[in-house]
């Protein structure tokens, strides 16, 4: 693997394994849920979604509008019962960024809000957290060079008095297809072989555990990820190990997701656009957790863009 000189910035720390964590995360869904929205101007976007048929919440509605420009984006949404959610993001130049959210459930007289400042550097990230729980947390990551990235967090939960610490790196390369390609369109033109990566990521907090991910694209549609977390017998959890392992597939109007875990879950979702340019899509999801023998199951409609 070629060392090179770091001119990209790593993202922040919980994102140092990022494509892991992309491919294993399954959204599934219980019941029904649609989705339309609605594109009113460039920079203003207005959509309703609609949820019924859960086993573990009643039917629900919401109203979301998203105003966003270059520089500034502000969204909110709000339901029948009085919750409002909002959230909202400024750049500060190219230096940085801040960013902050609430959300006020009226019936439980409850108000949540976090908030979070950036600063940008060419090649390294630092910023600054702080929520209603109340948590306080900083974070910094380094590019060591285009290839190798490392960084540490630390958070403190007040009502606790209790400080974690964490760190951890990332490796990332360039790889060969492990499958066959598709067949490219019959043409004169040769269409050339697309980059494809493989990342690797290992991380360390002061509770007691050690958690290891990988991710490789197979090739330029297919990738798969693994994950291993490792508690150690200093953690309050005891000493285990818990595994999973995942795929995605993203074509040309569908996707198609799965993961399974040592811990009983088993998730899948597959969602399929039913229009040529993506306005309307289909998505059916499950989930099934042998251990406790439970599951779920979803669909869902989205239209608009």
């Amino acid at each position: 693997m070629k060392l090179t000189r770091s001119n990209k910035r790593p993202g922040k720390y919980g994102e140092l394994n990022k494509e892991a964590r992309s491919t294993l995360d399954v959204p599934i869904s219980d019941g029904f849920k649609m989705e339309v929205s609605k594109t009113v101007s460039p920079y203003f976007q207005i959509s309703h979604s609609m949820g019924f048929g859960s086993q573990q919440a009643p039917s629900s509605y919401m109203f979301h509008s998203t105003f966003a420009k270059e520089n500034y984006m502000i969204s909110g949404a709000v339901d029948p019962s009085g919750n409002v959610m909002g959230q909202g993001r400024v750049a500060v130049g190219k230096i940085g960024a801040i960013s902050g959210s609430a959300t006020v459930q009226r019936k439980q007289n409850v108000m949540q809000y976090n908030s979070e400042a950036e600063v940008y550097g060419r090649d390294c990230v630092a910023y600054l957290k702080a929520d209603s729980m109340p948590h306080f947390s900083a974070g910094y990551t380094q590019s060591i060079t285009d290839n190798v990235a490392v960084g540490g967090e630390v958070v403190h939960v007040l009502p606790r008095r209790m400080t974690v610490g964490a760190f951890g790196a990332r490796v990332e390369g360039k790889v060969a297809p492990a499958i066959p390609e598709p067949a490219a369109p019959a043409g004169p033109s040769k269409v050339p072989a697309p980059a494809l990566s493989h990342v690797g990521s290992l991380h360390y907090n002061s509770v007691g555990s050690i958690q290891g991910t990988y991710f490789r694209q197979l090739n330029s549609l297919i990738s798969a990820a693994a994950d291993v977390s490792v508690t150690l017998p200093s953690s309050p959890a005891g000493r285990g190990v818990t595994a999973s392992v995942g795929y995605q597939g993203r074509f040309r109007r569908g996707l198609v997701k799965a993961s399974a875990s040592t811990d009983g879950t088993v998730t899948s979702m597959v969602s399929h656009a039913l229009s040529e340019d993506g306005s309307a899509r289909l998505t059916m999801t499950a989930g099934l957790n042998y251990k406790q023998d439970g599951y779920i199951v979803g669909m869902g409609l989205s239209f608009g863009q």
